[in-house]
């Protein structure tokens, strides 16, 4: 691809926003490493610093670009409003090769890593639901269609109506197709699991050491036992759709 974009003297733009919470840093190869002549790098501090809620965005230009980035600061002046004070002073300290900083973003990559691989195994108890497990980050894309005629038994004709009484009645929330540019009758999902105390359970973490997948997996259903939850609740609402019932809440498993 690098080599393509050279030949015909294509600027890319590669956003590496969730570059840095890859599972495995190893596997990921930035675009400006096989392109830097050619290459803006994007990203911002709430994901590549694992700094959830911080929404600061930073743009890295190729060497001798001066007239490219000149033309992108007048865009940029005219289309994007200041950051909050206290953001900018946080992305100071995190962008200046912190030591700590670089030690939380590589914990909570770890950390997100176990939690991803526990809910995977979980969601794979689920009859007929489809998913790719994540090699970063922290979401999910769930595949339900094969519910789909139960679903439309069931007077749920869109993605959206089923997220909603998924909502209702289970208190799961997730972002449907229609969100993701998809058909509403299209039943997929992207679902988040980060739904702990990320400073808690990082503190937990660092006091234990699990170096065994059982250890990890009875870890992460002490510490997130929402996001454990949630998949077994998700797991009964289905069992009831398969059996032709329209889901209603209990209160207790």
């Amino acid at each position: 691809m690098a080599q393509v974009c050279r030949q015909n003297d294509v600027i890319v733009i590669s956003d590496e926003i969730y570059a840095l919470t890859a599972f495995d840093p190893g596997r990921f190869v930035s675009m400006a490493a096989v392109y830097p002549e050619g290459t803006i790098v994007t990203g911002g501090l709430s994901k590549d610093r694992s700094s959830g809620g911080y929404r600061f965005g930073v743009s890295i230009m190729p060497v001798d670009a001066e007239a490219l980035t000149e033309n992108i600061l007048k865009v940029a002046g005219s289309t994007f409003s200041c950051v909050a004070a206290p953001i900018q002073y946080a992305a100071i300290e995190a962008y200046a090769g912190n030591g700590k900083v670089e030690r939380h973003i590589r914990d909570s990559a770890k950390v997100n890593g176990m939690v991803a691989r526990e809910m995977a195994s979980l969601l794979s108890e689920i009859p007929s639901v489809k998913f790719t497990s994540p090699d970063g980050g922290f979401y999910f894309y769930l595949d339900f269609n094969e519910y789909r005629d139960e679903f439309f038994k069931l007077g749920i004709d869109r993605c959206d109506k089923f997220c909603e009484h998924l909502l209702e009645v289970e208190h799961i929330a997730m972002l449907p197709a229609s969100a993701l540019l998809l058909p509403e009758d299209d039943f997929s999902v992207r679902c988040s699991f980060v739904d702990f105390d990320g400073g808690r359970v990082l503190r937990a973490w660092r006091r234990k050491n699990l170096n065994t997948p059982e250890k990890q997996s009875c870890f992460v259903r002490k510490h997130c036992p929402l996001v454990v939850d949630g998949v077994k609740y998700l797991k009964r609402y289905l069992e009831q759709v398969r059996e032709g019932k329209r889901p209603i809440h209990f209160m207790t498993m």
